[in-house]
Parts: C-alpha cells; structure tokens; sequence
C-alpha cells in the first residue's frame, strides 16, 4: 500500500539514496528509464524543506518517490537551482512575465524503478497542485532533451514546454504547468 506523505529530516539519508541511485552517472539504461541529472545534498533539503514540505510516496515505511519543491528563496542561494530562476523570471506565460506570477520550482522528481507503471508520478504531482495550488499560480522545472521519458511524463501531467536553452553540453527545457488552467 503507497501513503503520500511529507518528507521528515530523518528520511533525507533515504531519499538521498533513492537520488544516488537514479543518477545518469549511475544507470546503465537512462534512455529508456529517465535519470536525474543533479546531486542535492542533505543541507540543500533541509533547506528547501524550511520553505516547501517535501512531497514523498512510501511503501511499507520506505521512500519510494519523491517530487522536491524548491521555492525561489532556496534556487536564488544555490548555484544548481538559480539558473532555471534567472531564466524563468524574463520568460513569458500569457502575455505577461512569469516574473510576475506567483511560482516555485520543482528541483527534482523521482520513482524507484521498482515501482513505476503505478501512476506514483502522477499522484506525487497531484499532491503538489493540491498543497501549493492555492498559493501558487505556476510550477516550473528543466527537463535535459535526453531524458524523454521525464518529457513524456510531465507533458501528461499538463507541463507545457515554455523555453529550451543549452548549458554546457546539455541541452534544457524549461516546463510549467499552470495550477490555474
């Protein structure tokens, strides 16, 4: 049985291992599966949880997934987060600057191979329209061009592609999904 919860400081460890697990760098098949790209740290989410709770999915007591809200305080103070704010702030989303609305990032999803094909990913993103949906207008997040199954994903969630940019060898979309539509 999957519970929807709120990530508890003695559960990053878990989660941190749940990310280590899912990196690019750490997968033989990222193609096919979806990777993530960045390592956050333990001080990055206690951070992060100070401003946002933490949606997580656990399975019998064990982390499973987890879909880390980061709000523009934390991205601005943290050199993996602050490149999608100094990009997003001078995008524009119905005719006026996202700048302009009221919106958090999302600073990383994730699912146990184990436990894909459950609709976790849906569930971890209905639970942040839920609990920030009324605070927030707007979510944001990068998606890398390779990873297409994360594409795929957050464009069935109702993510559309706003921007694409290259940063080092990497090439980004920048995608929203409008709580209010």
């Amino acid at each position: 049985m999957y519970t929807i919860s709120f990530l508890e400081t003695e559960q990053i460890d878990e989660l941190l291992e749940l990310q280590k697990n899912n990196l690019i760098q750490n997968l033989n098949n990222f193609t096919n599966d979806g990777f993530l790209t960045f390592t956050y740290d333990k001080e990055l989410i206690t951070n992060m949880m100070h401003h946002l709770p933490q949606p997580v999915i656990l399975f019998k007591g064990k982390i499973v997934g987890y879909a880390l809200a980061a709000a523009k305080e934390v991205c601005i103070g943290n050199r993996l987060l602050k490149p999608l704010i100094d990009i997003g702030e001078e995008l524009i989303y119905n005719n006026k600057k996202i700048a302009e609305s009221n919106y958090y990032t999302i600073g990383q999803i994730c699912i146990d191979k184990n436990h894909r094909g459950k609709k976790l990913f849906e569930k971890l993103y209905q639970t942040h329209k839920n609990s920030f949906g009324t605070d927030y207008d707007l979510v944001i997040t990068e998606i890398s061009q390779l990873n297409q199954k994360s594409q795929y994903k957050h464009e069935s969630i109702g993510f559309k592609t706003i921007h694409q940019f290259t940063q080092g060898s990497t090439n980004w979309n920048v995608v929203l999904w409008d709580f209010q539509n």
